[in-house]
C-alpha cells in the first residue's frame, strides 16, 4: 500500500529516506510528491503475538522512524484447534496457514511469527527476510507461589504439549505426569491457578514479553527448541524491497553459496546465491528399463529427470537432493544416503533390504566414475546417463564485507572461483559440501583438517583465523584452521 504525500506540506516525515520514498513531479504544476510506503502486516491475534509484532516493528522504526504499518490480526488453525497434539503437527503450517494464504494472494506484504513455529519448508512463494536477535531462549518451569520442584506432590501433573519438554521435566522429577495443554499463555497459567496442573512449562521469552517474570519459576537445563525466543519476518519471495528494508535488523548468518542454484532455505541462514557455473542440459534418450531403482546425485539431476517416468525406488545423496526428490516424485520410495557423497550412496544401495540388480544413474559429465565401478563390482548393472554439462560463468560480484561465510557446493565451483580470484578475507569462514569438494578446496588452499569431536563430517567448515572457531554442531561439520 502506498500513500501520496505532497512534499510542500509540513509533515513530520523524513522525505530523504530512499527506502520509504520515491519522488516524482506533477507534469502540470511541477509540485514534488513523495510516495510513502505503508506496509501491510498479518499475525496471529493472541496477546503474545501482538506484543511480538510491536517488538519487531518498533525495532525497524529505529532505522526508519517514519515508516507506517497496517496490521491485521487473525486466528489460525492452531489457535482454533486446541485438541490436536502438537507433536502430530510439528514443522507444519498449523500456526501459519491462514496468514501464509493472505501473503501468497498478495493481500498482505509481511507477517511476523515466533520463529520456532514456522513450517518447514515454507510454502512456495514465501521466504524469511529477517530473523531478530530475540530474547532468552530457555524454557521455564512455572510453579505455584512458595513451591519448589521437590515440594510438588507425588506424581505431579506438569502442563506441556512438547515431547522435548516432557523429557526435560522427567530429569527433575521422574514421577512427573504430563498434561497436554494448549491455548494462550494466560489460559495456560489459569490452569495452574485453578489446580488443573501442579506446574507449567513456558518459554522464558513469552514470560519476558508478557511482563510475567515475577512468577515463581526455575529454568530447565535441557536445550530449548531451535530459534526459540526469536521472531521471523516473512515476505513474498520476490519482494526484494522489503528484504532490503529489514536487512539492518536481520541477525541471520550471511552465507555466499557458490553453485548453480540456491540451497534449501534455512531460517537462521541468509543464502546469497553466487552462480559461478551454469548447467547445460544435454540431448539424451532416456532408457526405458525396466530398472529396480534410479540414483540422483544432485538437485540438478532431480529437476531434469522430473519430466520423465522414473523407477518406483530412488536413491539420493544429501538432504537437499532428497527433499527436492520427495517434492517432485511424491509417490516414489526414496532412500537418502546419510553420507553426502558417492561412497554413501554405494553403502545405501548395497545395504538395501530389497534386491537391487539394475539401476539408472543420470549424472553430470564431471561426475566421478566410482559409483558405477563399485556397484558393477558388486554385480549390479548400472546404466550411466550423462544428462548435463557445466560451464564457468563470468566473475560474480561479491562484497566480502557483507558476508560471514562462503560455501562451495562442488569441485567445479572451487575451480571456477579460483580461476577468477585468489583472495578471500581472513575474517570470512570458508566451507565445502562433501569430502570431494573439501579435497579440491584443500588443494587450492593447502589445508590440513582438524575433525570436530562431536559432529559427523558431511559439511566441512574451517576458519583462517589464528584460532579455529568452535563448532556450533547445528550442522554436521569438520573444522580446519587456515
Amino acid at each position: 500500500m502506498r500513500l501520496i504525500i505532497q512534499a510542500t506540506l509540513e509533515l513530520q516525515v523524513d522525505l530523504t529516506d530512499p527506502v520509504l520514498f520515491i519522488f516524482s513531479n506533477c507534469y502540470r504544476c511541477r509540485t514534488t510528491y513523495g510516495i510513502l510506503m505503508i506496509i501491510t502486516v498479518a499475525a496471529r491475534s493472541s496477546p503474545l503475538s501482538k506484543i511480538q509484532v510491536e517488538e519487531a516493528l518498533q525495532e525497524i522504526r529505529t532505522f526508519h522512524p517514519n515508516i507506517s504499518f497496517d496490521v491485521h490480526y487473525l486466528k489460525t488453525t492452531g489457535d482454533i484447534d486446541l485438541k490436536t497434539p502438537l507433536p502430530q503437527v510439528d514443522q507444519s503450517d498449523f500456526f501459519t496457514k491462514e496468514i501464509d494464504q493472505l501473503q501468497i494472494s498478495g493481500k498482505v506484504q509481511l507477517s511476523v511469527h515466533s520463529a520456532k513455529d514456522l513450517p518447514d519448508p515454507l510454502p512456495l512463494g514465501l521466504k524469511v527476510i529477517c530473523l531478530t536477535q530475540g530474547v532468552d531462549p530457555r524454557d521455564s518451569l512455572v510453579l505455584p507461589e512458595g513451591k519448589t520442584v521437590q515440594s510438588l506432590p507425588p506424581f505431579p501433573r506438569i502442563g506441556t504439549s512438547s515431547l522435548r519438554r516432557q523429557e526435560a521435566i522427567r530429569a527433575l522429577r521422574s514421577d512427573a505426569k504430563h498434561v497436554d495443554i494448549r491455548g494462550t499463555i494466560g489460559a495456560r497459567l489459569d490452569l495452574l491457578k485453578d489446580g488443573t496442573v501442579d506446574a507449567l512449562i513456558v518459554a522464558e521469552a513469552a514470560l519476558i514479553r508478557l511482563n510475567l517474570t515475577h512468577l515463581n519459576r526455575i529454568f530447565l537445563e535441557a536445550d530449548p527448541a531451535p530459534l526459540q525466543g526469536k521472531l521471523a519476518l516473512v515476505a513474498r519471495a520476490d519482494d526484494i524491497e522489503l528484504e532490503t528494508l529489514f536487512s539492518p535488523m536481520d541477525t541471520r548468518k550471511r552465507v555466499a553459496v557458490f553453485g548453480p542454484e540456491p540451497l534449501y532455505p534455512v531460517p537462521e541462514v541468509r543464502w546469497i546465491h553466487q552462480p559461478l557455473i551454469d548447467t547445460i542440459e544435454l540431448s539424451v534418450k532416456i532408457p526405458q528399463g525396466p530398472f529396480d531403482a534410479a540414483i540422483f546425485t544432485s538437485k540438478t539431476t532431480v529437476q531434469l529427470m522430473s519430466k520423465y517416468p522414473m523407477p518406483k525406488r530412488i536413491f539420493c545423496v544429501g538432504a537437499a537432493t532428497g527433499a527436492l526428490t520427495k517434492a517432485l516424485f511424491p509417490e516414489s520410495d526414496i532412500v537418502i544416503a546419510e553420507e553426502e557423497q558417492q561412497e554413501g550412496l554405494i553403502k545405501a544401495i548395497l545395504n538395501s533390504p530389497s534386491s537391487v540388480k539394475k539401476v539408472l544413474w543420470p549424472h553430470s559429465t564431471l561426475s566421478r566414475p566410482l559409483l558405477k565401478e563399485e556397484l558393477e563390482r558388486a554385480g549390479i548393472e548400472v546404466t550411466a546417463l550423462p544428462i548435463y554439462d557445466t560451464k564457468f560463468k563470468q566473475k560474480a560480484s561479491l562484497d566480502f564485507s557483507e558476508i560471514d561465510e562462503v560455501l562451495f557446493t562442488s569441485p567445479s565451483t572451487v575451480e571456477a572461483f579460483f580461476r577468477q580470484s585468489k583472495a578471500i578475507p581472513k575474517s570470512v569462514m570458508v566451507s565445502a559440501i562433501g569430502p570431494v569438494t573439501l579435497k579440491k578446496l584443500k588443494e587450492a588452499l593447502c589445508l590440513n583438517p582438524i575433525l570436530c569431536p562431536i559432529c559427523p563430517t558431511t559439511l566441512q567448515i574451517f576458519s583462517r583465523q589464528s584460532q579455529p572457531k568452535s563448532c556450533s554442531c547445528t550442522t554436521p561439520s569438520t573444522m580446519l584452521p587456515m
